[in-house]
């Protein structure tokens, strides 16, 4: 559930597909001559689970259930536990009854069988083979040339905006980017390399010294009331009110710090501290335009180095999260996970991907790709 770029060096639409599909995550058998091209070239394997759903059926799981008063057994997450969420319009909560019992079984003590156990629990079709085909190297289920990144490469336009610079196609619910010196596709001789490596930069120290100037203005609150009454008056005074899902809205405070403390309290050691960094990201917002929503943890212990600390490490940031090279190969930052959050990151990245525009003769095509996984 993850967007990134990807700057792919390609000759042709054509090319690029080549490129992109030893990377696709979702080849399989019932896809016929697609999935058996990408199985002679080693793009797929299956990875056989009979063994440890074996070492499950046989004691080495438990499972939580809930026993009705009719001897009923069904999962906490049923559907028949779930009922509209009072305070949060179109959510759902989970209430389970008051008589009913919290049952902790192994998989033998619930189901009737190890067929209906790997077929329900685990979603595998039962059968000689247990398990699922995948690609070990898989980096994305879909892409667009563009998408919500539309625009990214900037054009010189010396002559005019050259006619082999083509535009993709705007991101779900975004609009396409007309400007005549933006592309996302494009010769290297007529991409701004240099312009691009200053935006990057500056939209890097825009985001620190916004953080920043939060940090000044929240740190002037010496209670937790001081910061969420802060926050409602700032969101009071341009027509609006905090979202319910903001750490500082009404009763969220407590279940947003407490939700991952071993990341959390790392960076913020009280719950004070914390209230005052939302109310710095919500300044931030308001009053410099720069939104931290789905900051990572890494990048807000990055945004809170001191500035020429911060500033040294994105002196020249990587235009995109991942390039393709001239032979096909997949370079990327670290290992993209749910949301957007990477893991992994290799700190050497920003300068291979300088590297690798720098190697590039003056008539490679480079698209930028929107990936999702």
């Amino acid at each position: 559930m993850s967007h990134f770029t990807v700057l792919v060096a390609a000759d042709s639409r054509e090319q690029l597909d080549e490129r992109m599909a030893p990377y696709y995550e979702q080849y399989h058998p019932g896809d016929g001559e697609e999935f058996e091209n990408a199985y002679a070239k080693g793009w797929v394997e299956f990875d056989d689970k009979r063994d440890e759903c074996l070492a499950e059926w046989n004691g080495g799981l438990e499972i939580k259930v809930v026993e009705l008063d009719n001897g009923e057994r069904l999962f906490p997450w049923d559907e028949q536990f779930k009922q509209p969420d009072p305070e949060r319009s179109g959510w759902q909560i989970t209430v389970i009854p008051e008589d009913a019992k919290e049952l902790t079984l192994t998989p033998k003590e619930f189901y009737s069988s190890f067929d209906e156990f790997v077929e329900d629990w685990h979603g595998y079709k039962s059968g000689e083979r247990i398990g699922y085909w995948h690609n070990p190297n898989a980096k994305w289920d879909w892409w667009s040339v563009g998408g919500r990144w539309n625009g990214l490469l900037k054009l010189k336009n010396e002559n005019g905006r050259p006619d082999t610079a083509t535009r993709g196609r705007p991101g779900v619910m975004g609009s396409l980017n007309t400007d005549e010196d933006r592309a996302d596709s494009a010769l290297t001789r007529d991409i701004d390399w240099e312009v691009m490596r200053n935006e990057d930069r500056d939209r890097h120290e825009k985001r620190h010294l916004a953080l920043h100037a939060g940090l000044e203005f929240a740190n002037r609150c010496e209670t937790i009331e001081d910061a969420i009454a802060a926050a409602e008056e700032m969101a009071i005074d341009i027509g609006e009110k905090i979202p319910g899902w903001f750490p500082l809205a009404p009763g969220k405070l407590e279940e947003s710090y407490g939700s991952n403390p071993e990341q959390s309290h790392d960076i913020w050691p009280t719950i004070l501290d914390y209230a005052r960094h939302k109310l710095a990201e919500h300044y931030a917002l308001i009053e410099r335009g720069v939104d931290f929503f789905m900051t990572t943890y890494d990048e807000t212990r990055e945004l809170l180095l001191p500035y020429d600390e911060y500033m040294k490490k994105y002196s020249t940031p990587a235009r995109t999260y991942a390039f393709v090279d001239t032979e096909g190969t997949w370079v990327e930052r670290g290992s993209m996970g749910w949301f957007g959050m990477s893991h992994d990151e290799d700190d050497g990245y920003d300068e291979y991907f300088w590297k690798f525009v720098e190697s590039l003769g003056k008539d490679q095509r480079v698209f930028v790709v929107d990936c999702h996984i």
